[in-house]
């Protein structure tokens, strides 16, 4: 016979929450003590008349029915449950049972299989479950008798309870879901049941990815790139855009995130070619197919959803909590990428960890026609419940209660996050007197070179500065910074409408320089972007502040033991190197990239032995610079090209493959050279004077 006493007994008020809910379990008691309840005979099965209806108490009592419509434990059958446990059970009972209570949950935990676990998540949630516990970010776990786990997302919420299929989920699924997996994964791992290592142990898991389906298309789209380059950039097809965009609508299909912005990158790059718009550029078109074949190339022959997951990324980030935050509106910017989104993104810099965090609003643009697309500030909301218009987020001090961020410090927009307008922003340089940067060979060090760098804008403190200069050629206003020590970061605003203002401003300081008899004003502040291109810091800036409306002003304390480390660890072997060397592998590198160029102008199909012979002469130079490689590569590349001139049953994906290749070791060469006389330039102290 059920022994009543004893499963009653463990059923305490948190128990009868997580079978229902805390609403049916209040209504329960005031039914109870209103209308009370008529009890039969106690045995296995227990008839309880109450509310009109007729109870069948069972064990488990989550399998317990009632005559009412309800499907689920409704009020009455609360009812029966308290009426049954107030007549065979004291009322210290249930309370002294909640630790049993729990331990018999763990114990039910204890004995799933980890196999049965893994298999109820796909790869993907799977992969991502293990990169939560790596990082330390857990849900909150709490409870005894009814373990309740809430997720980063509001909106999930596991309630384990025993015996486990009577446990609850938000997706309202009865079986294992994923869910509860990885609820009671991180539950096990909490109370020392399953450690790292067990976790990370591969398993058969549900497929994230249709693998076949990939293989089938994937190889499709690699064909198709190869095409383009054996008909060559002059006999191109004006309708290749329209195939891109259809390539990108296949790879959205198939969750392929990052191929999906590649082909539609390309789509403009082609768009920019049929339009001879002075915005093309046949070496970014170059690079940007043979980076793309490479992508695919490599997610043709991959199986392991770990691995295809890294190639092909996510349309989604996933947003943990990182608490409440104290956030000081910096500066926005508009953008338009080149993968077909445009929109707002605003800076923030947190008040306790100084780190920078984002807030961005974008849509797609990819169907729209440049000449009728509507303002971004048409779709922008602004987020955390805040009564101000989005533009003005850049010009306040925010407080934010649960914020959550993705891992590039991306805030969410969720519900859950409440945010509330402290003032207006009065960040000024005694906020950031040990951020800004006077010393270039520091920037160089810590930003650039290193690449644990944390990311973000950096404000920039120049010494000195040279009158703004706008090149016709390259359509980009230019502005020299220069150091205490002489070195030089260069300011590049490229022209258009939206860079007004800031064009405006530098020519307002060139004025005021000029005011000044040539002599230096009060030296800004500049918040920007810092990359390296031709050897030199660029720096694109965001916000142009003037000293003036900053208070407080401090000198930069160095940090010489960390700089001494980047400077050393990233030192060349040696500091006097010869740059007529860096000269004659640049030109080397060029001369092989206009031969590249002048191939796929032409096309594999229609080269000429004339074209493929002159590789010869870059093969042997190549040997003399020690580029064995290279020289390798294009011989293969010399030998397959007159093959192909020879023979109808010439295999093109040798071509492709080995072209794919040529163009990115000159890629990697070109990125090695510039970094090198970069830091040559900023960390040995010689200028481009005495060399």
């Amino acid at each position: 016979m059920t022994d009543w006493s004893r499963i009653l007994a463990e059923a305490d008020d948190e128990y009868l929450i997580g079978l229902s809910n805390k609403g049916i379990v209040k209504r329960a008691y005031k039914d109870l003590e209103i209308a009370g309840a008529q009890i039969g005979g106690i045995e296995d099965c227990v008839e309880v008349q109450t509310g009109g209806e007729t109870v069948k108490i069972k064990n488990p009592l989550g399998s317990s029915q009632c005559s009412c419509p309800s499907r689920t434990i409704c009020r009455h059958v609360m009812t029966a449950i308290l009426a049954l446990r107030e007549k065979v059970c004291s009322r210290e009972a249930p309370e002294a049972a909640a630790s049993a209570e729990s331990g018999a949950v763990r114990a039910q935990m204890r004995a799933i299989p980890l196999t049965q676990l893994k298999k109820a998540m796909t790869s993907r949630q799977y992969l991502h479950f293990l990169e939560q516990v790596r990082a330390g970010k857990g849900p909150e776990i709490l409870g005894s008798a009814v373990i309740t786990v809430r997720f980063a997302d509001p909106e999930r919420i596991v309630k384990l309870l025993s015996p486990l299929e009577h446990s609850s989920c938000s997706c309202h699924k009865k079986e294992l879901c994923a869910h509860k997996a990885e609820a009671i994964l991180w539950c096990l791992l909490k109370f020392g049941e399953l450690s790292l290592e067990d976790v990370q142990k591969p398993a058969q898991l549900k497929k994230a990815f249709d693998t076949e389906k990939i293989h089938a298309e994937t190889g499709q789209m690699l064909h198709f790139l190869g095409e383009l380059w054996d008909t060559g950039l002059s006999r191109t097809s004006p309708d290749v855009p329209e195939q891109m965009e259809r390539m990108a609508i296949m790879s959205h299909i198939l969750e392929l995130s990052n191929q999906e912005g590649e082909f539609r990158a390309l789509a403009g790059l082609y768009r920019n070619y049929f339009r001879r718009s002075s915005a093309f550029n046949i070496r970014e078109l170059l690079e940007k197919l043979s980076e793309l074949y490479d992508q695919l190339s490599e997610l043709l022959q991959v199986q392991d959803d770990q691995r295809i997951s890294r190639i092909v990324g996510s349309f989604k980030a996933a947003y943990l909590p990182v608490g409440d935050l104290t956030l000081y509106g910096i500066t926005s910017e508009t953008f338009e990428s080149k993968n077909g989104y445009a929109g707002e993104r605003i800076y923030f810099l947190e008040e306790g960890t100084r780190k920078w965090y984002t807030y961005t609003v974008s849509r797609p643009i990819f169907y729209e026609n440049s000449q009728k697309r509507r303002p971004a500030s048409g779709m922008q909301e602004t987020p955390w419940g805040l009564a101000l218009p989005l533009k003005k987020l850049s010009g306040v001090k925010l407080r934010l209660e649960n914020a959550r961020a993705d891992e590039r410090n991306r805030l969410s927009s969720g519900q859950e996050t409440k945010g509330e307008v402290l003032g207006e922003s009065d960040c000024g340089i005694s906020n950031i007197s040990n951020w800004f940067y006077d010393d270039f060979a520091e920037l160089f060090a810590q930003r650039i070179l290193k690449k644990d760098a944390e990311s973000g804008p950096v404000f920039l403190k120049p010494e000195k500065w040279d009158s703004a200069v706008f090149s016709e050629v390259d359509q980009m206003l230019f502005l020299s910074l220069w150091d205490r020590a002489g070195k030089e970061v260069i300011l590049e605003i490229p022209y258009s409408k939206k860079e007004a203002d800031s064009i405006r401003f530098l020519e307002r300081l060139t004025k005021k320089r000029e005011g000044h008899g040539g002599r230096e004003a009060d030296s800004p502040v500049f918040l920007g972007k810092v990359y390296l291109r031709e050897n030199r810091i660029r720096l694109y800036p965001l916000q142009l502040m003037e000293n003036g409306i900053f208070s407080g002003d401090k000198k930069r304390e160095d940090d010489p033991a960390d700089l001494g480390d980047a400077a050393e660890r990233y030192a060349p072997m040696d500091r006097h190197a010869s740059m007529e060397r860096y000269d004659a592998l640049e030109a080397l590198i060029s001369d092989i990239r206009g031969k590249m160029e002048a191939l796929f102008q032409s096309g594999f199909a229609s080269c000429s032995q004339d074209a493929a012979l002159k590789l010869s002469a870059c093969v042997k130079t190549g040997e003399r610079y020690g580029l064995q490689r290279l020289s390798e590569l294009l011989e293969k590349l010399e030998e397959a090209l007159a093959e192909r001139l020879h023979s109808m049953n010439c295999d093109p994906v040798k071509v492709w493959e080995l072209y794919g290749k040529i163009l990115k070791y000159l890629k990697a060469c070109s990125e090695k050279i510039e970094m090198d006389r970069a830091r040559l330039y900023y960390t040995v102290g010689e200028t481009e004077k005495n060399r």
